[in-house]
Parts: structure tokens; sequence; C-alpha cells
């Protein structure tokens, strides 16, 4: 549950090298459902308990990574805020419109971070067309499949200066860490950064090389 008005991670873009076998991964030994695909051949999953458009978008590319990762907030008022706040703490804002290479989603604001990272802001999102059950629900709707993953959960990044990254974190976005591990000459090594009462929802570890991804992981059923 959030705890202000930076709800969750809702949304990463991953750059993979063989989409066909990366997607059999996905979706039947992780268990995600494909929702769809773009025009360009990107491929959008969610997890079943997932009532968002979808959470994961997969991209064919020369280079393995992290395109972006993207924050649902609590209202379009609050998106605007976190722009301008976002602008004042030094970090140059740009304007995705409404359903641009994510199909469902609304206006997004993005910016690269001191770690090299792209984040990105949004507050609306379409509904997907099969979310879960609010009465009297069954368990399932359709045969579960791999690890039955709920959805996407968080994700760890590697980059330079994550000090600032948590202070824009904690600032900026009102998330908060509930662990740090320090250098013995007591630099930041390493940040958990939470919005609510999970233990994290990203996490950033220092490295001399910008905008790497260690891993995103998935709330599994047990």
């Amino acid at each position: 549950m959030a705890l202000n008005k930076t709800l969750r991670p809702g949304l990463i873009q991953m750059r993979v090298l063989d989409l066909d076998q990366t997607l059999d991964f996905y979706t039947n030994i992780l268990g995600l459902n494909e929702v769809g695909r773009t025009e360009d051949g990107r491929v959008m999953l969610k997890g079943y308990d997932e009532f968002d458009h979808h959470s994961v978008t997969l991209r064919l590319a020369d280079e393995a990574g992290l395109d972006y990762v993207a924050f649902k907030v609590d209202s379009p008022e609050t998106l605007e805020s976190l722009k301008d706040a976002t602008e004042a703490f030094g970090y140059p804002v740009d304007e995705v419109p409404a359903n641009t290479n994510q199909p469902g989603f609304g206006k997004r604001y993005g910016f690269t971070i001191c770690t090299g990272h792209r984040i990105e802001l949004y507050a609306d999102v379409e509904k997907a067309e099969q979310v879960p059950m609010t009465h009297n629900p069954h368990p399932w709707v359709e045969a579960p499949r791999g690890m039955r993953a709920q959805r996407f959960d968080h994700c760890l990044l590697y980059g330079p200066n994550i000090a600032e990254a948590e202070r824009y974190f904690t600032e900026v976005l009102g998330m908060f860490a509930p662990e740090v591990c320090n250098t013995p000459e007591g630099n930041r090594f390493a940040t958990w950064l939470t919005s609510g009462n999970k233990a994290h929802d990203i996490a950033f570890v220092e490295y001399e090389k910008p905008g790497k991804i260690h891993h995103m992981a998935f709330l599994l059923q047990d």
C-alpha cells in the first residue's frame, strides 16, 4: 500500500536480443500474459493480478538492457507538480504524449537521473481487458502457467552517484529509504527505496558505468 502520492513502479521497458525466446520465458516460465503488440513490434505483458493495461514491455534491440522504469502517481495534478519539482531539482523533463509507444497509457513525463537511468511518471492508464475478479472471485480465470507471476514488483539498478538518486526519490517523489549500505569511508554504496509498506520499489547500487540494471522482480503467489 502506498503511503504518498507516488504509488508504485507500474511499467518497465526492456531491450532484448531474441524476442521470441525472451517472450517464451516471460509467458511460459514466469507466467505473464501477453496483452498485445505495437506496430513497431514491442510486446506488452502483465501479471494475472494486475488491473492496469500492462506493466512490462519488451522490444528487440542490438544491446540488451533497460529503456526506462515508470512510476504511477495518484492524480494528474500530482503529475504536474512532480514535473515542476523534478525540473527544480535539476533534471530536464520531456513530455511523452498519451499512447506513444505504450498503448493504454496517458501522458508521461520522462527524465534521466544522475545514475544514467531514464525514469518516467504517469497518472492515467486504461484497465486491461482481463482483470482480477473482485466479487466472489475464482482463483484463476484460466489455467496458470509457470511461476504464475502476479505483478511487477521492483527493480535494482546500477550507476554512479546513487546518493543523489536517493535524494531525488526521497525529496521529490516522497519515497523513503528503509535500508541503506555505506562503505567503510561513509559513502553510500546501496540504497533501497519504497513508497509504502513494501520492502522496496526500487534500489540502487553504486557502480561506475551508468544506466545498468541488475534485475527486475515479480511477486509470486507462494
